[in-house]
């Protein structure tokens, strides 16, 4: 497909990027379209192969959340396909990650710096089994 049409499709569905089934299977961001294509000067009618990120880093979908989000600011990456098995079953972008981050303990620990601990004790504990629990779950549980 060309990088018009992709184009076109991310803005008809919302997203910020696109698989292409190419081989190797690849991406097409916002950003790959800003950098490669609109200020590379290149048409509409370039190949989505020539300037699509690939090959992917796919990481199976039990992956922890918190190594999710180390492994893509590592790799400096906003968006991740995941995998089961052979099966690429759903892509989670940094956006998603820190959604979910933003409502985890991390933001209560910065509420309890700044107030009175004892008032947050029902909290603090809660907070301990959320710590818990998201150690035990990988990235598919992540709302996308």
């Amino acid at each position: 497909s060309t990088v018009g049409k992709a184009a076109r499709r991310i803005r008809r569905e919302g997203n910020s990027g696109l698989l292409a089934e190419a081989s190797p299977l690849g991406i097409l961001t916002e950003r790959d379209l800003r950098n490669r294509v609109l200020a590379a000067c290149r048409p509409p009618t370039t190949p989505v192969a020539e300037v699509m990120t690939a090959p992917l880093f796919t990481p199976p979908v039990e992956t922890p959340i918190y190594e999710a989000l180390a492994a893509m600011v590592e790799r400096g990456i906003h968006h991740l396909p995941l995998t089961e098995g052979e099966k690429l079953v759903g892509v989670v972008t940094h956006t998603h990650i820190l959604l979910n981050l933003a409502q985890s303990p991390l933001l209560l620990l910065r509420r309890m710096e700044r107030l009175e601990l004892d008032r947050y004790s029902p909290q603090v504990a809660s907070l301990v089994e959320t710590l818990f629990q998201q150690g035990q779950r990988g990235v598919k549980n992540v709302h996308v």
